[in-house]
C-alpha cells in the first residue's frame, strides 16, 4: 500500500507511519501554558503537562524573563530554581492567596495525568 503525496511521489505506507510516529512524539512534547497571574516582574505560569512525567500539582514562576522557580501547589515548597528572595517571598505570598484557584487551574489543564501511588 501507498500514499500519494501533493506532489504526486509515492511513499511507501510504513515510511509514512514512521513519519508520523516521528512527528507525533515531538509534538506530544509541546504543551500548552496559561498565565494565571502578574505582579510586577514576576510571572505566573500552569502548564499543560498532559504526556509528562510530573507527580504533584505546581506553578512555574518566571522573574524578569530570566529567573525561574517551580513551587509545589499543595505544600507551597520550592521544587527547582531560585529567583531573589523578596520576589520568591512575594511570588509564595500571591500563591498562598489563591491557592485553591490555582489547583483547580492545574487541575483542569492536566486532568488526564495520573499521578503515582507511593
Amino acid at each position: 500500500m501507498t500514499i500519494i503525496s501533493k506532489e504526486e511521489n509515492i511513499i511507501p505506507i510504513e515510511e509514512a507511519l514512521n513519519l508520523y510516529i516521528d512527528w507525533y512524539s515531538i509534538l506530544s512534547v509541546i504543551y500548552r501554558r496559561d498565565r494565571v497571574g502578574t505582579l510586577d516582574s514576576i510571572k505566573f505560569y500552569i502548564y499543560d503537562e498532559r504526556g509528562q512525567r510530573h507527580h504533584e500539582p505546581h506553578l512555574h514562576v518566571i522573574c524578569n524573563d530570566e529567573e525561574q522557580l517551580v513551587i509545589n501547589l499543595n505544600t507551597l515548597t520550592i521544587i527547582k530554581g531560585s529567583i531573589s528572595r523578596n520576589n520568591q517571598k512575594k511570588a509564595i505570598e500571591r500563591i498562598k492567596k489563591n491557592k485553591d484557584l490555582l489547583l483547580r487551574k492545574w487541575e483542569s489543564l492536566n486532568k488526564e495525568i495520573i499521578l503515582p501511588i507511593y
